[in-house]
């Protein structure tokens, strides 16, 4: 389960708001990879019992253009916006809560063969199952390039997903080192 992603590279990529402190940039934003069913998911208004979803790889692109593009948009839009997912060339460095890190497309993170942002909503006091989106379940798409081929890199890399059952209880967030 990811623990950690590579920081958006753009100040839009920050800005939001907080029921404690307003609007603001904020270098210390949870990131995720998951939706309610009325859209995004945000864990500070969160209520028992709200179904959570898996967001598609189109679903996560388009909350990260426009987060980029206007940042009066980032409160409306999916979490993963938090993120720079090309930090790299087709891809981003993710640090795994076992401790390992590895590189990978955004793509690769959100397969839900192989979704890496954990089997749980950790953080949320009922910690409900993340569940298969149903959008991508009606159109029976999946990614281009097969996930067999994924699922080869993903072992080179090292990721593993657990058993069902034990995933670990931990929230996927970023975490920022504070500098100077």
């Amino acid at each position: 389960m990811i623990l950690m992603a590579e920081f958006s590279s753009s100040a839009n990529g920050i800005w939001g708001s907080s029921v404690a402190r307003g609007a603001a940039y904020k270098s210390h934003r949870p990131t995720n990879g998951v939706k309610t069913a009325g859209g995004v998911f945000d864990g500070e208004g969160y209520a028992t019992g709200t179904q959570i979803f898996k967001l598609t790889p189109a679903e996560a692109r388009i909350a990260i253009q426009d987060v980029l593009a206007d940042k009066s948009r980032a409160p409306s839009r999916h979490h993963v916006s938090y993120i720079n997912p090309q930090v790299h060339t087709n891809g981003s460095n993710y640090v795994f809560v076992d401790g390992h890190a590895a590189r990978f497309s955004l793509d690769e993170t959100l397969d839900p063969g192989s979704y890496m942002w954990g089997r749980k909503v950790y953080s949320c006091v009922d910690k409900p199952v993340v569940q298969d989106n149903p959008e991508r379940q009606a159109s029976g798409s999946r990614a281009a390039g097969g996930d067999s081929a994924r699922s080869a890199r993903q072992a080179s890399n090292g990721y593993r997903p657990s058993a069902p059952g034990q995933a670990r209880p931990v929230r996927p967030i970023f975490v920022r080192p504070k500098s100077g």
